[in-house]
Parts: structure tokens; C-alpha cells; sequence
């Protein structure tokens, strides 16, 4: 048997009447006190004493308590499967590392939510390698990572290739490349080469990260030897370091700008940014989906938001 609708059960329980009831619902007194014996033999309970007074018992309060939540859970669901029609609702599962998210999600996350409130977005911050390997077993819809990925069913799209930026201090640069402020203002616009460096103490970063790998290949195929003072783990840390003027680092620019914005020293003199001229391959940044699934407007909507917040994104023109 199915269980009858329980907003003309709500109506009679808040009116405690069935004739003031049914002038509400625009229905005979007849059909409502049907109604209302249709729902008690649903339950196998009585709902309602007649006398004295027109009252819930027991039972009918327990059913009016949860009455309330299930008319509402019904409407909201209603409102819902409505708004993903009309594309206004929905979830999108977005991957990045940890990194890439400090610098693109205040971009990403104010547009897309002005553009679509009801869609939920479900952020995951880890590895390229581990983002790959959750696109493919549907864990995440899409991810922003290095270009890595072989399967057949993923799609790539190129976004942009970081380059590769010298940060230091005015004290080390002065004391170890002997060059004055006229010299440091011009090769900051201009750029420098890796063997004009070769004087300069360098805080390094792991050296099995993919950008290290790069830039050590570079110097052995050019033999350039950079001298590395101090490895640090990670590029916040290297920045940090070459900020108190420990060494010199070596930068690619997505993670310059977040990380330099925290630094009032930058722009006053005392810490110094040179992009660098050497042609080291620096990472492409790509955007990963599974070309099998489903991409309503909402989703394609979602991509243009990271491809304009990722191909604007840029610390030097």
C-alpha cells in the first residue's frame, strides 16, 4: 500500500479540524475524513481523538514531528533535481596540489561562485601522480597538474608552461655578483643566464622534484655548476630561506607570486626577482578530465573559470 501524501495530514493536524481543513485544501469534508482513515490504517495507528476535542494523540504527534521534515526534505529535493535541469545545481570534484591550490583557488572559487551558488565543489590537494590515478577510478571529475597522463580516456588540455625566475637578495647579489642597482634594475627586466650565477650560494629545493631534475640536466649537458649551500624541502621553505639571504633559489613561477605576496621586502629593494633565459623546459600546467563522462554547462562553465585564472596568472610580462 502507499503511503498517502502527509500535506493534507499537516493541514488537519494545524487547523484541528477537518472542515476547516478541507475549505483550505479546496476539498470535501468527506474526502479529508477518508484521507485521514486511509493514513491510520497505513500506520496501524489512530492519529486523531474525536472527542472531546478534534486532537492529536500520541502517535499523531510523533507522525505531525516528522510530517514537518519529510514535506520539506521532499520540497527541497523537488527544488533540487530542478535547479541540476536547469543546470543551477550540482557537484564537481576538482583535484590540485597544495601548491597550485594557494595560488589558483582565490581566483577560481569567487567567479565560479558568483556564476553558479547551488553547485558544491569537493577539493583534493594532493599529488599529480595521486590526482591521476583517482581521475581514473572516478574519484575526482577533473584535476590541474603537471602533464603526466597516458590513459586513453583521459582528456589534456595545455594551459600554460611556468617559467623559470633567480630570487635574491640585494646584499648577496651585490657581494657575490658585484653588480650595482643600475645593473640589478636592468637584468631584473631583462632576464639573466644560469652560467652568469655560478659565483652565487643557492638554497635548492628536493632534488627528485621534477623542476631540480630539469635544471640539473641543463647544467651537466652546458656544464654550469651551481653551487647549493642548503637544500631545503620544499619551495615556501626555499623561498624563505633565500628571503633572510641564506642563498639564491630558483623558482618556477606558479608558486612565486602566492608566496612573494606574503613578503613586503619584495619591490623595496632587498629582495630581487630575474627571470631566467635558459631554455630548461619548465612544467606545463594541464587541465585533466575523463572524455567518458558527463559535462553539463555547469562543468564547462567550471574549466573556462580555471583557464582564465591560470592562463591570467602571470608574476612578470
Amino acid at each position: 500500500m502507499k503511503r498517502p501524501k502527509l500535506d493534507w495530514f499537516l493541514c488537519v493536524a494545524e487547523n484541528h479540524s477537518i472542515s476547516k481543513a478541507a475549505e483550505q485544501l479546496f476539498a470535501s469534508q468527506q474526502s479529508v475524513s477518508a484521507y485521514v482513515k486511509r493514513l491510520e490504517n497505513f500506520y496501524h495507528v489512530t492519529l486523531f481523538q474525536r472527542a472531546p476535542g478534534f486532537e492529536l494523540t500520541e502517535a499523531g504527534e510523533i507522525l505531525y514531528r516528522n510530517a514537518k521534515k519529510i514535506v520539506w526534505r521532499e520540497a527541497s529535493l523537488r527544488e533540487q533535481y530542478e535547479a541540476v535541469k536547469q543546470n543551477r545545481a550540482g557537484r564537481i570534484r576538482f583535484g590540485l596540489t597544495i601548491a597550485r591550490a594557494q595560488v589558483f583557488l582565490p581566483k577560481i572559487i569567487p567567479e565560479y561562485q558568483a556564476l553558479y551558488p547551488g553547485v558544491v565543489l569537493t577539493l583534493c590537494e594532493e599529488s599529480t601522480v595521486s590526482l591521476e590515478k583517482q581521475l581514473r577510478e572516478r574519484r575526482i571529475d577533473l584535476y590541474l597538474g603537471k602533464n603526466i597522463s597516458t590513459a586513453p580516456t583521459s582528456h589534456k588540455e595545455y594551459l600554460t608552461r611556468d617559467r623559470l625566475f633567480l630570487i635574491a637578495t640585494d646584499h648577496l647579489i651585490k657581494q657575490h655578483l658585484h653588480w650595482n642597482t643600475e645593473t640589478i634594475a636592468a637584468r631584473a627586466q631583462d632576464g639573466v643566464f644560469l652560467r652568469e650565477l655560478s659565483d652565487l650560494p643557492f638554497v635548492t629545493i628536493n632534488p627528485d622534484s621534477k623542476i631540480s631534475q630539469h635544471i640539473d640536466i641543463y647544467c651537466h649537458q652546458n656544464q654550469i655548476e651551481l653551487y647549493s649551500i642548503i637544500q631545503a624541502s620544499n619551495t615556501p621553505l626555499m623561498i624563505e630561506l633565500c628571503r633572510r639571504g641564506y642563498g639564491a633559489g630558483l623558482c618556477l613561477e606558479t608558486f612565486l607570486l602566492k608566496v612573494l605576496q606574503c613578503f613586503s621586502d619584495v619591490g623595496e629593494g632587498l629582495l630581487h626577482v630575474f627571470p631566467i633565459l635558459d631554455e630548461i623546459g619548465g612544467e606545463e600546467i594541464v587541465m585533466v578530465d575523463n572524455m567518458e563522462q558527463h559535462q553539463p554547462k555547469y562543468f564547462t562553465d567550471f574549466k573556462a573559470v580555471v583557464r582564465k585564472a591560470v592562463r591570467s596568472h602571470q608574476f612578470l610580462t
